[in-house]
């Protein structure tokens, strides 16, 4: 071999050393130059395949594109999760053009959002529905921080790059740091005054998928262990191996960046203030502090500022490539993995936790924004109200609404009333107090007033024309009286099957001897004994029942096993019922002009004004009421569900006229019989304990306004622990919680529209036409029979009263 050979041979190495030392400087170098070009460039640097040693293939600009902008609404629903992250940036993979992901805002309004090309539009949508559904993006035509950055009178910001020339190295990624680490970002900007901006860009775009940048890096990889390992041998004259461990070491490395199933992404970050004043390198130092939590090979991220900008690109430029999410440097490489700790949607709790001035979607639920049904207010969601709605069949399960006066419950009832009015259904709204049915009367439309029927039972000329016990066609005598006897059981404290017993056998007697309509006031003289009217009203029991059981109970049963003593308790109970005044009248003449079977099956609207009589009257009528409509309801099972037209039920006060255990039957039967029950009240104590009060936990829907702390803390169990109960506790006024079936939600009610009209007297008028008669009358046949005057023997209590027959 001759020496020119042998020289050639022994210097090869340090050759091939040479070309790989360049290579490594030109290659490693890309993505991390602080160089700034005076024109925008490609944010993908350009690309040469190290294993064939092709030129460069430099990326064209894209320009001229719309960018459409997206804002984020971040979701209370939506569970944080790396990995749901990371898979919407794998999917994002597919786009063409570059996107920036934005979070800009300061103390008083924050903000996130994407920003991307039109063609790239329906990828980003797909991809953020499809892992993060629970939030929302919403097309925006303008861009609040391009307003802001025109508006600015000083600009500062900060063009991140890796410190060590070397794209192919490791960025620290979420593992390292679990938690997101751009809390820090969002605490600082939140504590900017509102005359600043504060403002954080990460643009990124997936490497073409003709490029062979995952093949790079491990070639990258290959060269740096070869470099290493000759420039050892060199120092020490013979080949030396790398340490198995640091081979070990670099191969994870590898893999960990150069993954098959991680893509590639070119990346940009900046991170700046926008101000009024000039602005301090202590803001946006504050800003950018959380960047301490990366690194990139053991080395801080380092970077380029506005004033490194302005010698090529002038101030104006740098608002405008801001603005429009250019870039004048290529980006540095970084995978999915690693990109998902700069772009994700960090853990909703921070905004609340931290009270953070950036708006959720919702305060809840979005999935009520597509129910349709009867509107009880509107919600928030990304940004814009969206009406809340029950739906039908959910308002068969029935509704209460809770909350403390003024809290906004009476106006919801009405505008459930309205709807109930416009789609033609009938319903009874029973209110102690008077004001919301007189309230209603001035915004029914014209169209809908020969439906309503104004119930006062205690107008002092004019007495409503209802009895209960008048017979109708295809009447069942049987039922009748078994539905009135369970009515009188219901305002009724005690109760036995001896005064079961006795008040049946009246109810059916009357019924099926007397040739005139019976009345409450026939079973109360029937029942008195010692009566020249109840001596009359038992004979032509005697004579005219066709019901032998009847007929023998008041032929031999009644004087024989019933003593003085015995009647009191049934007579208590009627005169409890009957009352006085005008209720009493109501009770004694025969005549039905209001059916409830008539009302229910037919549409009408029958508002109740119980504001006219005393305390206990109001408590026994309306008990009565409710539970007439009730068995009427129950009626109507031989008619088949769907032929069954929904017929609402409203209660306000609902305490002061059921029962909790009356009440769980209620919601239980009121769904089979197609009935909306809506109840509603102040406080839970108004019904006793709260452990006596789950039955209300039943109904299909709850609506809460301000309660006390008790009464929150129990509903927020109810809320799924999706409520807090201070946050119940601290409600405006019409603002509400909603559970809706499982969807909770917060609504802010709907003021009542403008009244049709002021007079209702005319409404009221031609109820007292229609569906009254003239007390006058009713006290002339009243006085053909002898005078009663209900009132309780003197010096006893109801506690004399109390029966029990064992």
């Amino acid at each position: 071999m001759s020496i020119e050979h042998a020289i050639i041979q022994r210097s090869r190495p340090w050759v091939q050393a040479t070309n790989v030392e360049a290579i490594l400087t030109e290659e490693l170098s890309k993505g991390c130059s602080r160089e700034i070009s005076a024109t925008p460039v490609c944010l993908v640097p350009p690309y040469r395949n190290l294993q064939k040693a092709e030129t460069e293939l430099q990326q064209p600009i894209i320009s001229g594109n719309t960018l459409v902008i997206y804002r984020i609404w971040l979701s209370p629903e939506q569970i944080f999760s790396w990995t749901r992250n990371e898979r919407f940036l794998k999917e994002l993979s597919r786009v063409h053009s570059p996107i920036l992901f934005e979070i800009y805002g300061n103390s008083t309004i924050m903000q996130m959002q994407f920003r991307c090309a039109s063609e790239d539009a329906h990828t980003l949508r797909t991809a953020f529905s499809g892992e993060l559904l629970q939030c929302q993006l919403t097309e925006e035509e303008t861009c609040p921080f391009s307003t802001s950055l025109s508006h600015a009178s000083s600009l500062s910001f900060r063009d991140y790059l890796p410190a060590a020339p070397a794209y192919h190295l490791n960025l620290t990624i979420h593992e390292e740091f679990e938690f997101t680490p751009l809390e820090s970002f969002l605490c600082a900007i939140a504590g900017l005054p509102e005359s600043a901006t504060g403002f954080y860009q990460c643009l990124f775009q997936p490497v073409p998928p003709n490029s062979g940048w995952h093949r790079n890096i491990e070639t990258l990889y290959d060269l740096e262990y070869l470099h290493r390992a000759f420039s050892e041998s060199r120092s020490l004259h013979f080949s030396a191996q790398l340490p198995s461990s640091e081979l070990r070491l670099a191969t994870q490395r590898m893999e960990r960046k150069a993954h098959p199933d991680k893509p590639i992404f070119a990346t940009a970050l900046r991170i700046g203030l926008l101000e009024e004043e000039d602005v301090s390198d202590k803001q946006l130092e504050s800003l950018t502090t959380f960047l301490g939590l990366f690194q990139q090979g053991s080395k801080r991220l380092q970077y380029v500022d506005s004033t490194d900008y302005a010698p090529v690109v002038p101030q104006d430029r740098q608002r405008e490539l801001l603005s429009n999410g250019q870039v004048h440097r290529n980006g540095f490489l970084l995978n999915s993995n690693e990109l998902s700790g700069l772009v994700h949607l960090f853990p909703p709790e921070i905004v609340t936790d931290r009270s953070l001035p950036l708006e959720l979607a919702s305060d809840f639920s979005n999935d009520i924004q597509d129910i349709q049904g009867t509107v009880i207010g509107s919600t928030r969601i990304a940004g814009r109200d969206h009406p809340v709605a029950i739906d039908p069949l959910l308002r068969e399960r029935s509704v209460h609404i809770l909350g403390g006066s003024g809290s906004g419950k009476t106006t919801v009832m009405q505008h459930m009333v309205l709807q109930d009015i416009e789609e033609g259904c009938g319903l009874v709204y029973i209110d102690p107090h008077g004001d919301a049915v007189r309230e209603l009367l001035s915004y029914i439309p014209d169209k809908h007033l020969d439906r309503v029927i104004w119930f006062d039972p205690n107008s002092p000329n004019l007495i409503p024309a209802w009895n209960p016990l008048a017979l109708h066609s295809q009447t069942n005598l049987h039922r009748l009286a078994d539905d009135t006897l369970a009515s009188i059981e219901r305002v009724s404290r005690d109760w036995g099957d001896r005064l079961g017993m006795i008040l049946r056998n009246g109810l059916l007697g009357l019924l099926q001897s007397k040739p005139e309509p019976v009345t409450l006031m026939d079973l109360y003289h029937l029942i008195r004994a010692d009566s020249p009217q109840g001596k009359t009203l038992r004979e032509m029991i005697v004579s005219g029942c066709e019901d032998e059981t009847v007929r023998n109970f008041w032929k031999h049963d009644f004087l024989k096993d019933y003593k003085r003593g015995d009647l009191a308790a049934p007579k208590h109970k009627l005169d409890k019922l009957l009352g006085g005044g005008g209720i009493q009248l109501m009770f004694s003449q025969p005549e039905s002009r209001i059916n409830i079977r008539e009302i229910m099956d037919g549409g009408k609207i029958l508002l109740v004004d119980l504001s006219t009589v005393g305390e206990e009257t109001r408590r026994i009528l309306g008990s009565f009421l409710l539970t007439q409509h009730m068995i009427t309801a129950f009626g109507r099972s031989t008619i088949p569900y769907a032929e069954r037209r929904p017929f609402g039920i409203y209660i306000d006060e609902c305490h002061l006229f059921t029962s909790i255990d009356a009440i769980e039957n209620l919601i239980t039967q009121a769904r089979k019989f197609r009935i909306r029950l809506t109840i509603a009240n102040q406080f839970l104590r108004q019904f006793g304990r709260v452990s006596q009060i789950d039955a209300l936990s039943t109904v299909g829907s709850t609506i809460l306004g301000r309660l006390d702390k008790n009464d929150a803390s129990y509903f927020a169990k109810d809320f799924q622990g999706k409520v807090k109960p201070e946050d119940i506790v601290s409600l405006e006024p019409y603002r509400m919680f909603a559970r809706l079936d499982t969807s909770i939600c917060k609504i802010a009610t709907h003021p009542l529209p403008e009244p049709v009209r002021r007079d209702i007297t005319s409404i009221i008028e031609s109820s007292y036409k229609q569906y009254y008669r003239p007390a006058s009358e009713i006290r002339a046949r009243a006085s053909k029979q002898e005078a009663y005057s209900p009132r309780l023997p003197e010096g006893l209590t109801d506690d004399d009263f109390y029966y029990d027959e064992f």
